[in-house]
């Protein structure tokens, strides 16, 4: 999943961010607070502690905001009312009662993203949601996908407003790869757990003793699949 395709977590405007937590599943007054805390999070020190402050240093351990940009998306965790599920992502049922994954904050937020341009290709459908396209325009989006070149994206995208001028087909150097297998038990059997490995790569010139460097490495279960 290229970074480009997510939204910049410290330059994110607040609306586009509280537009996501709702397009992830979350109600419209707990993702307000989300959203204010996450704001609170990447902005300067306030003169005075701020109420997330005082929730913070209430609890034990105690702990401080940032108060500065992110180095690293799983700071979130400790932003007030970010679950785990809500980060990492969940699994829901659809109508015929199978399993489905629903993606969290980490698959449509970064670090290392302009902010500005979401790949089409490969943003999720929350991501597309937060700049503002409709719900017929995002189906399309899915439905088409992956498009060759930025023409045939455009013939798409010009019916649906000026938040399609958002989109493009990024290639980005920053590359988020993940890979989750489920676990075997005595027996054989497939577990209800999972083990997933990351890592976010940078591309970088052919011509460098290396073509690319891990700039994050992240190996741990998500739990059980409720």
């Amino acid at each position: 999943m290229p970074e480009s395709s997510k939204l910049n977590v410290n330059t994110g405007n607040p609306v586009e961010i509280f537009r996501l937590i709702v397009a992830l599943g979350v109600e419209p007054e707990q993702a307000r607070v989300i959203t204010a805390a996450i704001v609170d999070w990447r902005s300067q020190p306030p003169r005075l502690p701020s109420p997330f402050d005082m929730l913070y240093l209430a609890q034990t351990p105690s702990f401080r905001a940032r108060h500065a940009s992110l180095e690293e998306t799983e700071e979130l965790l400790l932003v007030r009312g970010v679950t785990p599920e809500l980060f990492h992502g969940s699994y829901a049922r659809d109508e015929e009662g199978r399993l489905y994954p629903r993606p969290g904050l980490k698959d449509c937020l970064s670090v290392f993203s302009n902010g500005q341009q979401v790949d089409a290709n490969f943003a999720q459908p929350a991501v597309l949601a937060a700049i503002g396209l409709p719900p017929q325009a995002i189906a399309a989006i899915v439905q088409r996908r992956p498009f060759p070149n930025m023409q045939m994206m455009q013939m798409l995208a010009s019916q649906f407003g000026p938040a399609a001028g958002r989109l493009s087909i990024a290639t980005s150097s920053i590359t988020t790869f993940r890979a989750t297998a489920t676990l075997r038990i005595q027996g054989g059997q497939l577990s209800d757990l999972r083990r997933t490995v990351s890592a976010v790569v940078k591309f970088v010139d052919k011509a460098t003793d290396s073509p690319w460097h891990i700039l994050r490495w992240s190996d741990q279960g998500t739990g059980a699949l409720q």
